[in-house]
């Protein structure tokens, strides 16, 4: 390990930088208005009130009000990441951390979610001098691979550490092989295995995955499980949730080792299961800290219409009495169009702005729209209206 320079006055510098980053954040989640048809935030707080129907049916009533915690979990995280040098002692490292101090011939896949402070995980791989290959979805990949590495460099030059980053494009060619390679030749990969569906180790559709997850079920990619049973490399699960006083636990689970007794395909889905078991227990501890709300939509097994508190028969028009559907339809205004976004099928229908008008004007419970014919065939034919419950 290098000599660690002497830091102490960037530190208190850094920290007052900090604590400066995350009340501007707070006022600037304070002014969200999502709820609002035309705000520039509408389309992520759809996606996330889908997810919650997908997911957690009427758990969670003010959907306004989670989507802000939400928010501001995902900015902390940003934050936390190009901090973490200097808000090393909010963290706390438990569990099977100090086995990645132990001699290993093949590297490690060190997989994680997109909860709490999920970037602190960095600073451990530091601290044990690790050389990692970080892949990422090709999008991401070229959004944040700069900032990532320059990140990466800091912590290590912070720490004296001879800790090293390598940033790997999952969307590249040969990106699989390249990960065999890396732990092959004894250096580890990280991966998170919630991240949405066009970051795919495999790319096979095939190699999907049901999870069961909260009150509906994932679609997710076994991909890291296939690469352990391919290279014989140990699963190193990792959450790192933020727990009171500000303070940051990265847990370290139980290592999984590739179990030859039995095939990859069955190895893989028993694997799955176990990680997600672990997201799914923090996200019921406190839902607010994963981001995965924000894009979940592209994994999520979608409800069938007989899960939904309306059927088929509900769209009859033998009574004047009727209501918006605004379980499965919100409003959504993009420059000069207009849509109703369909939760139930992750769709937007574009309507006319005297339409969109009409129904913006409208409370859940109102009874009278007038529209001429055909408007009204297409309301109830979507049933974007629905008989009024007497």
């Amino acid at each position: 390990m290098r000599t660690r320079p002497n830091t102490s006055a960037m530190v208190e510098k850094t920290i007052s930088t900090y604590e400066k980053l995350v009340r501007d954040l707070q006022k600037k989640t304070h002014r969200l208005r999502a709820d609002h048809p035309s705000s520039k935030d509408r389309m992520a707080f759809l996606r996330l009130s889908a997810a919650i129907y997908h997911l957690c049916p009427s758990k969670i009533a003010d959907q306004d009000g989670f989507f802000r915690k939400v928010y501001y979990q995902e900015q902390l995280a940003l934050i936390d990441r190009r901090t973490l040098p200097e808000i090393r002692q909010k963290l706390t490292f438990t569990g099977a951390h100090e086995q990645l101090r132990q001699a290993h011939t093949c590297g490690r896949i060190l997989v994680s979610f997109h909860y709490g402070s999920f970037f602190a995980s960095l600073a451990a791989f530091s601290a044990y001098e690790l050389q990692v290959m970080v892949g990422m979805a090709g999008e991401v990949y070229q959004k944040i691979k700069d900032d990532l590495a320059s990140d990466a460099r800091k912590l290590a030059n912070h720490d004296g550490s001879n800790f090293s980053l390598e940033l790997l494009d999952l969307g590249a060619p040969m990106s699989i092989f390249r990960m065999v390679r890396k732990l092959r030749s004894g250096k580890d990969v990280f991966l998170f295995i919630d991240a949405d569906s066009r970051q795919r180790i495999d790319k096979s559709e095939q190699r999907k995955i049901r999870i069961p997850f909260l009150d509906g079920a994932l679609l997710v990619s076994s991909g890291a499980a296939y690469l352990s049973y391919l290279t014989g490399a140990a699963i190193v699960p990792i959450l790192s949730p933020r727990i009171p006083n500000g303070q940051t636990q990265v847990e370290f689970k139980e290592w999984i080792y590739p179990d030859t007794a039995v095939d990859a395909e069955t190895f893989a889905g028993q694997t799955m299961q176990r990680l997600f078991m672990y997201l799914e227990k923090q996200v019921l501890k406190d839902p607010t800290q994963w981001e995965g709300w924000l894009y979940i939509h592209n994994l999520v097994e979608r409800r069938s219409q007989a899960d939904w508190s309306y059927t088929e028969q509900q769209t009859s028009r033998d009574t004047d009495e009727y209501r918006v559907n605004q379980e499965r339809y919100a409003l959504i205004a993009e420059k000069k169009d207009h849509y109703l976004f369909d939760r139930q099928q992750y769709r937007m229908l574009w309507i006319p702005e005297a339409l969109f008008g009409l129904l913006d004007d409208k409370s859940p419970q109102q009874s009278v729209i007038q529209a001429d014919e055909p408007t009204m065939d297409f309301l109830f034919r979507n049933q974007i209206l629905l008989p009024q419950k007497s």
